[in-house]
């Protein structure tokens, strides 16, 4: 009697060990990160839809979740000695992009998109401080391209609350 009921029993058990090894939970993804921001993906299916506007493309579909997130406070940058500000972030109605001293009067121009990669407004940035009025913007995330003669120097984040 002692034998069949430990054998019962190491028979229960494991039948319950088989059934809770075939339950498994897959995950993996990849994360990178530098100064400039960081970018998260998962194990998904392919993407659906591809959008893009020639320095970045963003891939949206079935995979979820994603995030892309960059630094959303004053964003200093180098290059050629030029440092750029663009503040405030979040904003409601206006954006400013400030040159340091050495701006030197140089071709700088600005370009808006969704997070779609429609282009929303675009523009000449000739002072040294420039103040962008987008106020009839809709409530949400934007980027923001800077160019010197037509040449991406960087790409911010911007929220319009």
């Amino acid at each position: 009697m002692k034998y069949k009921i430990y054998f019962s029993g190491l028979l229960l058990f494991s039948f319950i060990g088989n059934v809770k090894s075939q339950s498994l939970t897959l995950s993996g993804g990849e994360s990178e990160s530098s100064s400039g921001g960081s970018i998260s993906s998962s194990i998904g299916l392919s993407p659906a839809t591809v959008v893009g506007n020639g320095s970045y493309t963003v891939s949206s579909g079935s995979q979820q979740p994603y995030e892309i997130s960059m630094h959303l406070s004053v964003v200093d940058i180098k290059n050629k000695n030029i440092e750029i500000k663009i503040y405030p972030n979040p904003f409601s109605e206006n954006v400013s992009v400030k040159f340091s001293q050495d701006y030197k009067n140089e071709k700088y121009s600005y370009r808006i998109f969704d997070l779609n990669g429609r282009l929303i407004t675009k523009g000449e940035l000739k002072e040294i401080s420039n103040v962008l009025n987008l106020q009839n913007l809709s409530t949400g995330n934007y980027m923001l391209e800077i160019n010197h003669f037509g040449k991406t120097i960087n790409t911010y984040k911007i929220i319009k609350k």
